[in-house]
């Protein structure tokens, strides 16, 4: 599963749905947030138990303060990851990565050397 968390607005607006978001004991997800230059996605990551995933989003969203900058709030999009290994929700998978290119330009490489 890829989960996006989407660009800002995902602080202000409602999230997906009530099952949309409920993540089973042994899936393998992938989370994203951002767009262009400001694009961030980690993963891969197993999930170590059942959890709602929109819960634990909203428990993150509402611990920012009124009215937080675009800033901060990609700051905290990509914060979540970590937040759900600390908290045993998810473990950090290896995988090797690779980027195929951008804007029509084949640049086929790995990236990174894995995860």
């Amino acid at each position: 599963m890829f989960i996006s968390l989407g660009p800002v607005n995902w602080l202000t607006a409602g999230l997906w749905g009530a099952d949309h978001m409920l993540i089973k004991k042994g899936e393998i997800i992938c989370i994203a947030s951002g767009v262009f230059e400001g694009y961030d996605q980690d993963g891969p990551f197993q999930a170590e138990v059942d959890f709602d995933l929109e819960d634990f989003i909203e428990a993150v969203r509402s611990s920012a303060p009124p009215g937080i900058n675009p800033w901060d709030a990609d700051d905290l999009m990509r914060d979540i990851p970590a937040r759900l290994v600390e908290q045993g929700l998810v473990s950090r998978l290896s995988c090797r990565s690779f980027h195929l290119g951008a804007f029509s330009r084949w640049d086929f490489k790995e990236e990174g050397g894995g995860s």
